[in-house]
């Protein structure tokens, strides 16, 4: 990915680690380029790179068929409120990209909200942490 066809955000506004954002993430055939559909991801992490903001998330659904004991489960009403979701949405930890903090990547919602559009609540980052402790110990 060139910084260079990128319209990058400011670093004032990244969003921090555990914050939810709507993304266009890539799909499989085109890793490079932003998805048709925007989707809500879990910023895993924020780092800067030569100057710019880069996050790495976790792709989120509200496909919950596609839901496994290895993912991130956000269902209780007050936690979709405090993460900005509309819906049941499940994280899939195991799917990750790193992405530029860039428009073309982030974008608003139908309703104006975003990119940053909400945060795990406590209850979550609970949850998330003990799921990440219970996969590292799995083989």
């Amino acid at each position: 990915m060139s910084d260079v066809e990128w319209d990058f955000y400011s670093h004032r506004q990244a969003p921090g680690a555990l914050d939810i954002v709507w993304r266009h993430f890539p799909i499989v055939e085109q890793p490079d380029h932003p998805g048709p559909k925007p989707r809500p991801a879990l910023v895993r992490r924020v780092f800067n790179k030569e100057g710019r903001v880069y996050l790495e998330v976790c792709y989120g659904t509200s496909n919950l068929s596609k839901y496994s004991n290895r993912d991130l489960y956000v269902a209780n009403l007050n936690d979709m409120i405090e993460a900005g979701l509309y819906q049941a949405t499940v994280f899939h930890l195991d799917r990750t990209v790193t992405l530029p903090w860039s428009k073309e990547w982030f974008t608003t919602q139908k309703d104006g909200r975003g990119p940053i559009i909400g945060s795990l609540s406590a209850r979550s980052r609970e949850y998330l942490k003990k799921l990440v402790g219970r996969r590292s110990r799995q083989p």
